[in-house]
């Protein structure tokens, strides 16, 4: 299990969607994960 707080706080817009990308890509490998952020999408 992987848990973030704020990843994306310091990350433009291209870095943040290459950590969702990245945190999609452990989902399907059966990585859970949980992200904390109060940024909207």
């Amino acid at each position: 299990m992987l848990i973030l707080d704020e990843p994306t706080a310091a990350l433009n817009d291209s870095d943040s969607e290459h950590l969702l990308q990245l945190l999609r890509d452990l989902k399907e490998r059966g990585i859970t994960s949980i992200m904390i952020s109060h940024k909207a999408r």
